[in-house]
């Protein structure tokens, strides 16, 4: 082969390459984060906020769950809505005693709720109506009212979890942490501890650390939590549920180099997942715990969930970002259930310091270095029965 015709050939070679590369960039997202039908809720929020009772349920499910896993179902009559837990959307092994499940729920029902006032209702609300039903969480019942928009309802469409780094140059005021503590106040039964030393956020990276540890070497929770990661575009297209690439914290150039890739293993996903934990000690600004009396029930983790999210919705009015870091209540959840007694729960409890009060969930706040993309959303009509 001559070297005109060598020169040639490369260049056919590279144009088809190049072809193969940018369909497989197509075929896996890289250029339509935040689209396609996992995302339309997202977008169809603006039209349909004030549908009705349904316009409420809208607002429900873009809120936070754990995993991603909505685990949430709504039965919607002419001025009452009834929320059940999803049982069949739980975390599995991650999750043993239901604690994140509920949180979740406890989201969706805040969300609901703010909507509720927004769209000129009064609500009567009644946790666990239903002695014989553990999924019946709660019941709504709705009277026509002068509407009251808040700026946390109008926050809904736009709060992501930030599983990015924060920018510690920036740390957020002590107004802010006090704002976030009296949000609460209506929740007796729940309120916010800060880890404001940083002996203490240190201790509790620590462990984190060795929680994250044990999760991925426990096959079972291992497994558990690998269930949930969307391998794919397509899948995460089809299920619209689940973590994914894209809200991973990691950088663009980076979500778009990994999305080129073979399917993550569930190997690799532990190590990613186990090294992400290990950063956060540096790219952390503030760490605060949502605590409560029993974090055994329910009631009060329902409570939790709404809380959180308030905090959430509100945080997002200020453009910060928060993120759940649930490592180590989840060992301790499965020590509970394994008969085990946890040491990760006497040195968190120590942690916190305060005996009359249990950990319900930890979470992280800062300013973002980067912005925070949309989860997929399953269809209201899925969540509906």
């Amino acid at each position: 082969m001559n070297r005109r015709k060598f020169i040639q050939g490369a260049g056919v070679l590279s144009i088809l390459m190049a072809g193969g590369t940018v369909w497989r960039a197509i075929d896996q997202g890289v250029f339509s984060s935040s689209q396609g039908p996992a995302y339309q809720e997202w977008a169809n929020w603006e039209t349909q906020h004030s549908s009705g009772l349904i316009g409420l349920v809208h607002s429900a499910i873009l809120a936070a769950s754990p995993h991603n896993t909505q685990p949430w179902l709504f039965q919607v009559s002419e001025l009452s809505i009834n929320l059940y837990v999803d049982t069949q959307r739980n975390i599995g092994a991650i999750d043993p005693l239901l604690r994140e499940m509920h949180i979740g729920v406890g989201c969706a029902l805040e969300n609901l709720l703010l909507a509720a006032k927004a769209n000129g209702y009064s609500y009567q609300l009644d946790y666990f109506p239903d002695p014989s039903s553990l999924t019946h969480v709660a019941s709504i019942q709705l009277k026509n009212n002068p509407a009251i928009i808040s700026d946390l309802y109008k926050a809904i469409p736009h709060r992501h979890t930030n599983r990015g780094p924060h920018d510690i140059t920036n740390p957020i005021s002590t107004n802010v942490q006090n704002t976030l503590s009296m949000l609460g106040g209506e929740f007796s039964q729940v309120k916010l501890v800060w880890l404001d030393e940083k002996a203490d956020r240190d201790h509790f990276f620590n462990l984190n650390t060795q929680a994250t540890e044990a999760i991925i070497d426990d096959e079972d929770q291992s497994k558990a939590s690998f269930h949930w990661v969307r391998k794919n575009w397509q899948e995460l297209q089809t299920k619209k549920d689940g973590i994914s690439l894209d809200t991973t914290g990691i950088s663009s150039a980076m979500r778009a180099i990994a999305k080129m890739l073979p399917p993550i293993s569930r190997e690799s996903g532990d190590q990613y997942f186990l090294d992400a934990m290990r950063k956060l000690r540096e790219t952390t600004d503030k760490v605060g715990i949502i605590v409560a009396k029993n974090n055994h029930d329910n009631t009060q983790r329902v409570e939790g969930g709404r809380y959180w999210q308030r905090m959430h919705l509100w945080g997002t009015t200020k453009g910060l970002a928060m993120q759940p870091v649930n490592q180590i209540p989840e060992r301790i959840d499965h020590d509970y259930r394994s008969g085990q007694n946890s040491l990760f729960a006497e040195k968190l409890q120590a942690l916190i310091n305060q005996s009359q009060w249990q950990v319900l969930m930890p979470f992280r706040i800062g300013h973002p270095q980067q912005q925070a993309l949309p989860s997929p959303r399953r269809f209201v009509n899925e969540t509906i029965i």
